[in-house]
């Protein structure tokens, strides 16, 4: 499902990651490994939070990547059996 998907898809850009790097004597491995590259450095560029609407694209790419790496640390801190709690909503009074 979808669900599965939203979860795994740091760990799907992890392996398209390395799987570039290993292909990268073939041409179209080779551009979408820069493709990818570009992406990555729109996220960092994104990170800087500049104030213009320009920059607005490159922060939508940095909150894809931050959210698929917690997603990925999350997912490693259970596999591994590290300590993890759950967040608890407390209802108002």
């Amino acid at each position: 499902s979808h669900k599965l998907l939203r979860w795994g898809a740091g760990l799907l850009m992890a392996a398209l990651l390395v799987l570039n790097l290993l292909l990268l004597d073939r041409p179209l491995f080779a551009g979408l490994l820069w493709t990818q590259f570009a992406f990555y450095a729109a996220a960092a560029l994104g990170a800087l939070d500049l104030p213009h609407r320009f920059w607005k694209p490159l922060r939508t790419a940095r909150y894809f990547v931050l959210m698929n790496l917690a997603s990925t640390a999350g997912i490693a801190d259970v596999l591994l059996g590290r300590d993890w709690h759950s967040w608890n909503v407390q209802e108002s009074r």
